[in-house]
């Protein structure tokens, strides 16, 4: 089994909060359930990466937005990835998908407070 999964979570400001834990640990529990799937890890070859997995079920790809496509941005490559399939995947996890979408902002609260 091959299984994608957005790391630029792992990346970021929060990377060592919020959901940059989150993501972290259920990355790690991942990597350790079934050491007999593919892991391919996408993340952005211009931020920290130190706390990206090491591990021997695990491939790094870097995220290139593609200009020649009209690629602006990496939200936009995510998506290209999750049309076209590259790398074969039988699953793509986004750890973190709402920091992929413009201008998303939280719902706001019920009016009714349920």
């Amino acid at each position: 089994m091959r299984i994608g999964i957005d790391a630029i979570a792992l990346q970021g400001m929060d990377r060592r909060r919020g959901i940059g834990r989150v993501s972290a640990n259920v990355l790690s529990r991942l990597l350790k359930h079934d050491p007999s799937a593919e892991f391919i890890l996408y993340a952005h070859a211009d931020l920290p990466d130190e706390l990206l997995p090491n591990a021997p079920n695990a491939l790094r790809r870097d995220l290139r937005s593609d200009r020649s496509l009209g690629e602006r941005s990496t939200a936009e490559t995510l998506d290209r990835i999750a049309r076209e399939n590259p790398d074969e995947l039988d699953w793509l996890l986004l750890l973190s998908p709402l920091d992929q979408a413009p201008r998303y902002d939280p719902p706001a609260k019920p009016l009714n407070n349920l």
